[in-house]
């Protein structure tokens, strides 16, 4: 009688064997099912990408505001940077002028360096969007990898994010700051 409890044994083994392979074999589709979720936005990312008419368009764009942007800083220079107040009114004489319009040679010149850093920072910017362009990731978002709608590219064409992405942004740093 002993032959048919080996027999009985077995049998009971198997399910529990059969059923711990197939354990092991769940948790790694599982795994792997959250794997492909966590990088499919990665992996679309790179594939959503504006086409070339739209891309020629933001180039030119890109280029014209630099265009105007290096001459407004050259204004700048040869106008408010270089000449002090005697030399803008034509006034070359050694004679000493007031206090006050030295006062306000100094915060015009001020002003100006200020202006001129600003605009060398959206110089900056302008580059990097024109480095985009030319590498076919414009108008695609940092953070979501979406594209960015074009009325936001027309009338902020160095943004790297999606309206939506940036507001989280700005939301995050202000709340850092107050607390």
């Amino acid at each position: 009688m002993k032959k048919p409890a080996g027999k009985e044994t077995p049998s009971k083994a198997a399910p529990v064997k059969e059923a711990a392979k197939e354990a092991p074999r769940e948790k790694p589709k599982a795994a792997k099912a959250v794997a492909v979720e966590e990088s499919a936005p990665a992996a679309s990312a790179p594939k959503v990408r504006m086409g070339k008419p739209e891309l020629k368009f933001f180039e030119t764009l890109l280029n014209d505001k630099k265009e105007t942007l290096i001459q407004e800083l050259g204004y700048l220079e040869d106008n408010t940077m270089r000449l002090s107040s005697k030399e803008g009114a034509g006034d070359l004489s050694s004679h000493a002028y007031h206090l006050a319009d030295h006062a306000t040679e100094t915060q015009d010149r001020e002003q100006a360096f200020h202006m001129a850093s600003r605009e060398g920072k959206y110089l900056f910017y302008i580059e990097e969007a024109l480095d985009r362009v030319r590498n076919g990731t414009f108008g695609v978002c940092k953070k979501c990898g979406k594209l960015i709608p074009k009325p936001r590219l027309e009338a902020v064409p160095t943004a790297k994010m999606c309206i939506d992405c940036k507001t989280k942004q700005e939301r995050a740093a202000a709340a850092a700051s107050e607390g």
